[in-house]
This record gives C-alpha cells, sequence and structure tokens, in this order.
C-alpha cells in the first residue's frame, strides 16, 4: 500500500505540472493555475478525511478514492491532448483520489500494529513511500524520454491507483472503532 500510493502520489505532484506544459502544451502560467486547484483540493482533504473517518471507516475513502483516480487516470490515456479541460479534470481526479488513500495510511497503519512494534511499522512503510518517491522521477524522465508519450505513464499510474484500491479491499483489514492492540 505504502509504496504504491507513494509511487503514484510523487509521480503525480512531480511530473504533472511539466506534463501540461510539454505534452499538452498547456501554457506555463495556466499550468500554475491548474496545479494551484489541485494542491488547494488536496489541503482541504484533511479536513474531510477528519469529519468522516470515524463514521465510515479506514478502507471505504481510499477503497473509492485510490479507484476513481486510477479509472481517471486510465482515462487520460484516451482523451486528446487538445482536450485542456477533460485532461486536467482527470489529473486532478486522479491527484485527490490516490492523496485519500495517502492520507488514511498513516492512521490505519498506526491502528495496525501493536504498540511495541508500531514505530518500527511506520518507519519500515515510510520507508517505503521515500523508496517510491525516489523510483518515480526517474521512472517517468525514461518513460518520456523513450517514449515520448505519456501513455504508458498514465497506464502505470492508473494500474497501481487501481492496486492500491484493491490492496485496500482485500488487503487490509478495517480498524476504525476497534481497540488497538497493546
Amino acid at each position: 500500500l505504502w509504496f504504491l500510493t507513494a509511487f503514484v502520489s510523487f509521480g503525480l505532484s512531480t511530473w504533472i505540472p511539466s506534463l501540461y506544459v510539454s505534452m499538452f502544451k498547456i501554457p506555463v502560467a495556466e499550468a500554475l493555475r491548474y496545479n494551484a486547484v489541485a494542491t488547494v483540493s488536496i489541503f482541504i482533504l484533511p479536513i474531510i478525511l477528519r469529519q468522516t473517518i470515524d463514521r465510515i471507516g479506514r478502507r471505504p475513502l481510499p477503497m473509492f478514492g485510490t479507484a476513481i483516480g486510477g479509472i481517471a487516470l486510465l482515462a487520460m490515456i484516451v482523451i486528446d491532448h487538445g482536450a485542456t479541460v477533460w485532461l486536467v479534470g482527470l489529473a486532478i481526479v486522479g491527484q485527490i483520489g490516490i492523496s485519500i488513500g495517502s492520507m488514511v495510511l498513516w492512521p490505519h497503519t498506526a491502528e495496525t500494529y501493536p504498540t511495541r512494534i508500531r514505530s518500527l511499522a511506520l518507519g519500515t512503510s515510510s520507508s517505503l513511500a521515500r523508496g517510491a518517491s525516489m523510483l518515480t522521477p526517474l521512472l517517468v524522465g525514461v518513460v518520456l524520454q523513450v517514449t515520448g508519450s505519456t501513455t504508458l505513464v498514465f497506464l502505470v499510474f492508473g494500474l497501481a491507483s487501481l492496486a492500491v484500491a484493491l490492496l485496500w479491499r482485500f488487503g487490509a483489514r478495517e480498524t476504525a472503532g476497534r481497540k488497538m492492540a497493546d
């Protein structure tokens, strides 16, 4: 969960502004405005999650968010590069979707492990995320240089996001409302 979530999250936050300009031919000022919309949306997200995560649970929100985000990223493959509103909208949905998963990982992981190994589990998980964040820019850069296309980039990000949704569904247990292990 941690590796794939960070892989998509850091990949999008690192590359989307550049892709807007270089691949989608959006002027720099406009690309920065679009990126600001995503950033503000993601900034508001913890407030929404704080109000809902205990009632809805830890798994449904990231399951839904990463699935919708993955579908949006896959849809970017077939959208015409001239359809700026669609491209930007789908990119923002992808970023918000994976961000939901990213934000819920911290409390979910903390609640999954007993106190005696909790910090080790969080540290290890966070290290996996940092590894993914270092790998993503290299992978995207190589793919863009070799193919000159964003198709493979969004295919990988979309499939990784859908894999995260499946991991939330089948690999994670609900921790909301349960007593934490000592």
